[in-house]
């Protein structure tokens, strides 16, 4: 019932399972089951202790790991399995909230994307959408700085993206009555048709 210094404990032990930039493929059988086993159980002690504020808490207190991405990922895989659509997401947004600048930040906001599409939230995509195109599209101080592949990787997402959203805010123009909401729209779309 001591998670706090549990968690701390599973901590060190991943330091000595996984250093540097090593990942549970590079481990034999035996240690990748056991680097999962550590995953899982402290996935158990974060939903004791809060969530997703439980998982920044570690790594503000064990400072910043290799491992830490792979933390926040299993993580939050395992509330989706249970379904905890809306603690999965806050898991992937308290990461991207924390490491704005990572290699794995935009892809944690196609994990987002995904998980409301899978947890029938059809409502909250476009505004997710937006947030993706305005954090990491090619106007975004994100993709200034981001290397080569990952650039590919979000221009993959943008060439899905912005034509949907373009057309989106394109048919809410052609409905509009009032002048002002139609011209309003019809930027947004052309916003989107520009990027």
């Amino acid at each position: 019932g001591d998670y706090d210094t549990a968690v701390v404990s599973y901590s060190q032990a991943l330091d000595r399972l996984l250093p540097d930039k090593a990942t549970p493929g590079d481990l034999d059988r035996q240690h990748r089951t056991l680097v999962e086993d550590l995953f899982r159980v402290l996935g158990l002690s974060f939903s004791y202790q809060g969530g997703a504020p439980a998982v920044a808490e570690l790594f503000e207190r064990v400072g910043t790991k290799p491992w830490e991405p792979l933390v926040y990922e299993r993580y939050a895989g395992q509330l989706q399995e249970r379904e905890q659509y809306t603690d999965a997401m806050a898991v992937y947004q308290q990461y991207i909230d924390n490491h704005p600048f990572s290699e794995q930040a935009p892809h944690y906001a196609v994990r987002i994307m995904d998980i409301y599409r899978e947890g029938g939230f059809p409502e909250a995509i476009p505004a997710a959408q937006t947030r993706f195109v305005e954090q990491y599209g090619v106007r975004s101080a994100y993709w200034q700085q981001a290397p080569d592949p990952v650039r590919g990787q979000i221009r993959d997402q943008l060439i899905v993206l912005l034509p949907e959203l373009a057309n989106r805010h394109y048919l809410k123009a052609q409905d509009a009555s009032d002048a002002a909401v139609r011209n309003h729209q019809y930027d947004q779309a052309a916003t989107f048709y520009l990027d």
